[in-house]
Formats: C-alpha cells, structure tokens, sequence
C-alpha cells in the first residue's frame, strides 16, 4: 500500500464515519418525536469506566528551529484511560446527559506521550433484549489534545530539555457510540460500550483517534 492510499483510507473512514452518525440521529430524532409515550423523567443512570482500544495517528514531521525536518513521527498503539457518564430517561427506551473522559498513550520509550480529554452532550436509543439492554446513539461537544514528543530520555530532573516538541490545541467533536448493559441487581448493571472520536474542526496529523472500549459499573435508578 503506498503513502496516498494510506493517507487516503482514514479520510474516507472519517467522513464516512461522520454522514453515518448524522443519518442515525435523524432517524433517532423521527424515532423520538413519533414515541407514544409523554415526555417526562423515568429514571437516571450512572457511573464510571475505564477503557483501551487501539489508536494511530498520521504521520508529522518534527522540525527544528530552522524548519529542517529532524524527524517522521507516527503514534499508534493501546491508550489507557477513565471517565464517566450520567444520563437521565425522558422515554422508557431514549436517555438524555452527559460525558467526561480522559486518555493517554505513552510512546518512543522515553517519556514521550499523547493526552486527550473530551467530554459532551449525549443522546441514544435502548433496545431491550431478554436479560440484556443494547444501546447506540453518540455525543456531541469538545476537548483538548496534547503531544509531547522527546529525542533522548530524560535522565536527570529540574534540567532543561532542548529536544522536545509540545503541541496543545482544542477541537470540537463528536462521538458515535455503541454499547451493551448486564444487570447484576435491580440497581447496579455491567457496562461496556466502543466509541469511536471523531475530530471535526481541528484536524491535525499528529491526532490520534481510534475505537475504544469502556468497561464499568452504572448505577440506576427507575420510577
């Protein structure tokens, strides 16, 4: 596969990605607006998960002070990370609320790292399914990403270091979701959803997005 494929494919997955969670929210939207059940509170729910997955970046140079390419970066691998989500039940099936999370993946074996904090506003749809409830639906809202990149390992403290890159930079995005729930009482259940970031107003080659897979315990409560 050469450079233009590679560079081609996640752009096609990316806008393909983004019309698929538009069309699905129209659907949901028609979906909830022809619910013969009245709008009103039936319940919330809530907790907090830990998560992996995979995520790559493209590749970026990093340049020295006289824009000489010093070095071809590409950041790929398994981030580890936790956040939390609370919802509240408008409808028997449709939740409404919010999410936080934080993730990071270290990489080169010298301190190097990547961080990124997001959180927003969600909506999905529950299908329930013999003793276990399907969800999807997804977020929409922002977040900040963070690279530091270094050239040599940091062996001593309180030094200064010349070879190093730091970017920090805000985006706004949105979050397509999928995810099943197991009940272990009438008041707790087994969470474990996949989502996928998907950055849409401040695209960078050292951005790295991927799907990851959350595992938790929600708390609920039902009227």
């Amino acid at each position: 596969m050469n450079v233009t494929t590679k560079s081609i494919i996640p752009s096609i997955i990316h806008r393909f990605t983004i019309i698929a969670f538009i069309a699905f929210i129209l659907c949901l939207k028609c979906t909830v607006l022809n619910a013969r059940e009245p709008f009103m509170y039936y319940g919330c729910s809530g907790g907090m998960m830990i998560h992996s997955g995979f995520i790559s970046s493209k590749e970026f140079n990093i340049n020295n002070s006289q824009n000489e390419i010093l070095t071809i970066n590409r950041t790929a691998g398994l981030p580890f990370g936790i956040g939390g989500v609370a919802r509240v039940y408008l409808l028997p099936n449709f939740r409404v609320g919010g999410e936080g999370y934080f993730s990071a993946r270290n990489y080169a074996g010298n301190g190097s790292f990547c961080r990124i904090t997001w959180g927003g506003f969600l909506a999905d749809w529950i299908y329930d399914f013999s003793y276990v409830s399907f969800y999807a639906g997804g977020a929409i809202g922002g977040g900040s990403y963070s690279n530091l990149t270094l050239y040599s390992k940091n062996l001593d403290d309180y030094i200064v270091e010349e070879n190093a890159s730091y970017r920090k930079y805000g985006f706004m995005a949105i979050t397509p979701y999928i995810g099943i729930e197991f009940p272990l009482t009438d008041k707790i259940s087994l969470n474990c959803m996949l989502d996928v970031i998907l950055n849409v107003t401040h695209w960078s080659n050292d951005f790295t997005t991927g799907p990851r897979l959350h595992l938790g315990i929600l708390f609920n409560h039902y009227r």
